[in-house]
C-alpha cells in the first residue's frame, strides 16, 4: 500500500484540524472566543443604549424645563399669563431666598433679615467661632510651653544655688555650676 498525500491536501487537512481545534464544540478557544464575543456585544449594546437614554431625557428634560404652560388654579382654571417651568423655578428660589426671617431662619413677615442674609450669617458665625476656638487653643499651649520653660529654667537656677556639682544633664548641657 502506497501512501500519496500532496501538498493541497496536507495544507487541507492541517486547515480542518486549526479549524476544529479552535472553533469545534468541546476547543478551549471557541469558549474564549465565545465569552469574549459576548462581552464585546454586551458592552456595545449597554453603550448605545445608554447614549440613547441619556439623548432622549436630555431632550424631554429641555422641552420640558422649557416648554410654555399655563398656571391654573385648584379647579383647573387658567390664572396668569404663560411661563416656563424655568422660569416658575427661578422666581420661586428668588422669592424663597429674599422672604424675610427671623434669628431662627423661620418665616416671618413683620420684621427680620431677607433668608439669604440669615444664612450668610449663620455660616460666617460658625467659621468666625471655629476660627476663634483654634486661636485660644493655639495661644493656651503657647503659653503652657512659655510657662514650662520659665518654671524648669527657674528650678534649675535654684538647684544649681543649692547643689554645687555638675550632674550628668548639666555635662550633657556643657553647664558649669562651680
Amino acid at each position: 500500500m502506497k501512501l500519496e498525500l500532496n501538498q493541497n491536501e496536507i495544507s487541507e487537512a492541517i486547515i480542518n484540524k486549526a479549524v476544529d481545534e479552535l472553533l469545534g464544540d468541546k476547543g478551549r478557544m471557541y469558549d474564549l472566543i465565545r465569552k469574549e464575543a459576548s462581552e464585546r456585544i454586551s458592552a456595545a449594546i449597554e453603550k448605545r443604549l445608554n447614549n440613547a437614554v441619556e439623548e432622549a431625557l436630555n431632550t424631554i428634560m429641555e422641552h420640558a424645563l422649557n416648554g410654555e404652560v399655563s398656571p391654573v388654579n385648584v379647579w383647573g382654571e387658567r390664572e396668569g399669563d404663560p411661563t416656563t417651568i424655568r422660569a416658575a423655578l427661578h422666581d420661586r428660589a428668588k422669592s424663597f431666598w429674599s422672604e424675610q426671617v427671623d434669628k431662627n431662619g423661620k418665616r416671618n413677615n413683620y420684621s427680620g433679615v431677607p433668608r439669604y442674609e440669615h444664612v450668610l450669617s449663620v455660616i460666617t458665625a460658625h467659621e468666625f467661632d471655629s476660627a476663634v476656638k483654634q486661636n485660644i487653643a493655639n495661644i493656651a499651649g503657647a503659653v503652657k510651653d512659655a510657662v514650662r520653660k520659665d518654671f524648669y529654667d527657674a528650678v534649675d537656677v535654684k538647684l544649681d544655688a543649692f547643689f554645687k556639682i555638675n550632674s550628668s544633664t548639666d555635662q550633657k548641657r556643657n553647664k558649669s555650676c562651680t
